[in-house]
């Protein structure tokens, strides 16, 4: 609605201001000067001639206020966070650093965006980074997309850091508010450690009986007429961690956490439901693992 040059002489009020209070602030690092310029109805409800004129509309825009900053501030750098790597080539002349998003549904799709991002900043001489990526609605895993970045060397900018408040958060976001997060995988990510997703070294839930001597423990619990509350509580968590420890579950859908809710003795119905549901995935397991690790007849 304001992108005519009739708003610019308020708007530049508006970007003088916006210099003034935050361009000498130490951890000032670029000015983004549009998020997603053709990310938008102005452009996607229009077709034809329509359109083009649209999007040359937003172009001009977009090229007025990256020269304007120049003008006003040149020392700090400025780049425009485009949401699809392609647009490089119409805004490129204008920035200092090339940024882009991507939320590429596929390791193969993510590496081919980082390679034209790199071929881009080498033609234009200038760098790149991905300045938004990450959405486990769009199948595009933290971890995958950082251990990419990573290999490509290309920066990164995660989109986004907390589970909030906002709609966002049923799709994006790592930290929850109390510190918690959701995938241990992305925050191991972040420091350089990815899932092994090559040969592994399996978990042998069967080391010094703890898996026979959990499930017989489970047994006999079952069997007991009144099962102290603590003496319970401790059998559910050893099930759990046995359950997480082995990934025999999903970790989407914590044994752990179960237990934690669990009010006891007033739920003991629900625990022992719960130890018959992870007694015969135990139990399973322990069957595997005697056939592994059985010795072999002379």
């Amino acid at each position: 609605m304001y992108l005519g040059e009739q708003y610019w002489n308020e708007q530049q009020e508006y970007c003088d201001a916006l210099i003034r209070t935050l361009s000498k602030e130490p951890g000032f690092m670029m000015w983004d000067m549009h998020n997603e310029p053709l990310c938008t109805s102005y452009v996607f409800d229009y077709q034809d001639q329509e359109r083009k004129e649209h999007i040359e509309t937003i172009w001009k825009f977009v090229r007025h206020y990256c020269e304007y900053f120049k003008e006003k501030d040149p020392e700090n750098p400025i780049t425009v966070g485009i949401h699809w790597i392609g647009q490089v080539e119409d805004i490129g002349a204008w920035c200092d650093v090339l940024s882009f998003h991507d939320y590429s549904p596929s390791e193969i799709e993510i590496q081919a965006i980082y390679e034209k991002a790199n071929q881009y900043a080498k033609d234009l001489n200038k760098p790149v980074f991905c300045s938004e990526m990450c959405c486990t609605a769009r199948a595009n895993p933290y971890d995958v997309a950082i251990e990419t970045a990573m290999k490509n060397h290309t920066g990164y900018v995660l989109w986004e850091l907390m589970v909030g408040c906002s709609f966002w958060n049923d799709r994006h976001g790592i930290v929850y508010p109390d510190g918690t997060i959701r995938d241990a995988a992305a925050v191991a990510a972040i420091q350089g450690f990815f899932r092994n997703r090559g040969e592994k070294k399996e978990v042998n839930l069967e080391t010094e009986e703890i898996l026979t001597d959990t499930v017989r423990k489970a047994e006999a619990w079952l069997a007991e007429e009144n099962p102290d509350a603590l003496e319970s509580r401790k059998l559910l968590q050893r099930m759990a961690n046995l359950l997480e420890c082995g990934e025999l579950v999903p970790m989407a859908d914590l044994p752990s956490a179960k237990v934690r809710a669990l009010r006891l003795p007033e739920e003991m119905e629900d625990a022992k439901d719960l130890v018959l549901e992870w007694l015969v995935i135990l139990n399973r397991e322990r069957r595997i693992q005697l056939a592994k690790h059985a010795p072999e007849n002379p």
